[in-house]
């Protein structure tokens, strides 16, 4: 994912320089390790950068550096603003095709 998002912000300018983490307890020390050398900070969705946002948004603010998410529940947190799904509303979605599933597989074997 990292080369496609290279390639498409290549395409207008922007240059992604990345902080590797291996668990939860690292993003706060990646976010810090940005500083200065970021104008935006963005995560996408990965549980371990999402489970520790509350330090990424802390580094953030004390840095004025904007905060954008993938994840819709981080802007709820403190994040400047998302480009992604919410996953109750994911969920609700999913639920209502298995009804829809369920009444034609019962309609069927009837």
């Amino acid at each position: 994912m990292s080369k496609n998002a290279k390639e498409a912000l290549a395409k207008h300018g922007i240059e992604l320089v990345e902080a590797a983490i291996t668990n939860s307890s690292e993003v706060k020390q990646a976010a810090e390790s940005l500083v200065g050398r970021v104008d935006a900070f963005f995560i996408t969705l990965d549980n371990r950068v999402v489970s520790a946002v509350d330090s990424i948004i802390q580094v953030a603010n004390a840095n004025d550096i904007p905060f954008f998410s993938s994840d819709r529940d981080t802007v709820e947190k403190g994040a400047f603003a998302t480009v992604g799904f919410k996953y109750y509303d994911h969920g609700y979605q999913v639920g209502e095709m298995a009804v829809d599933i369920l009444k034609t597989a019962r309609i069927r074997a009837t």
